[in-house]
């Protein structure tokens, strides 16, 4: 069941952003990767996994804040697409153990390292600090590490985004594949991967403003920002 709504859901987005969002994507090729891995990606916004989602060759498990959890429809719905309930504001056991299970059985987990919505300085693409997650799941299992940038999603606040045919773009960046460097004991193989996710940000975000001519418009800004403004 779990497969047949997550593909559902995929062309229900696909569909849905046709008329409205022209997606620019650069080597999507790398998310075609068999076996285990972790897509850890910045968050700009509540539609950067359906965004994700929509160009990934492979079903992402996203672990998904409790808060998207609280009303029953929208639970069976989350849970019908296979996202991990996570508490922010905790130590929640639970959540690390069912990523670790998805990944151990060969599944793809999607992450936020930053932890919530985050722009200007508090964005990883400004080269802000975020939390160890994607670091201590790659240490536990193995995994190597997929890091992504989007940027313009943000847009999608503004209620002029939702004018038919009118194109507004976001773009798609997936890195370099960060392995986990076994030599190393558990703090050092997690401080590998976070200071590698680290760089690919930046590095990204870099390859991003060139390859797509990015204007400073076009550069993110918090959902306060961008409601009511004119994309």
């Amino acid at each position: 069941m779990g497969a047949l709504s997550y593909y559902l859901s995929k062309r229900f987005v696909q569909a849905l952003f046709l008329p409205f969002v022209k997606i620019r994507v650069l080597h999507a090729e790398k998310t075609a990767r068999e076996g285990p891995w972790l897509l850890a990606a910045n968050h700009l916004s509540h539609f950067d996994p359906p965004f994700f989602t929509s160009q990934s060759r492979r079903q992402i498990d996203w672990i998904a804040m409790t808060e998207l959890f609280s009303k029953p429809w929208l639970s069976r719905y989350f849970k019908s697409v296979n996202c991990i309930e996570v508490d922010r504001f905790g130590n929640d056991t639970h959540a690390v153990r069912e990523a670790v299970r998805r990944l151990k059985a060969g599944r793809v987990v999607g992450v936020f390292p930053e932890g919530g919505i985050r722009a200007g300085e508090g964005s990883v693409l400004e080269g802000a600090s975020f939390k160890g997650g994607a670091g201590v799941l790659a240490q536990m299992t193995g995994a190597p590490v997929l890091p992504a940038i989007i940027v313009g999603s943000d847009r999608c606040y503004a209620p002029q985004t939702w004018r038919p045919w009118r194109a507004v773009s976001v773009w798609l960046v997936f890195g370099d594949w960060i392995e986990v460097d076994r030599a190393l004991d558990k703090a050092g193989q997690r401080a590998q991967v976070e200071s590698a996710l680290a760089a690919a940000f930046t590095s990204l975000y870099a390859e991003a403003k060139t390859q797509f001519s990015l204007r400073p418009e076009d550069f993110p800004q918090t959902p306060q920002a961008r409601k009511g403004k004119e994309t």
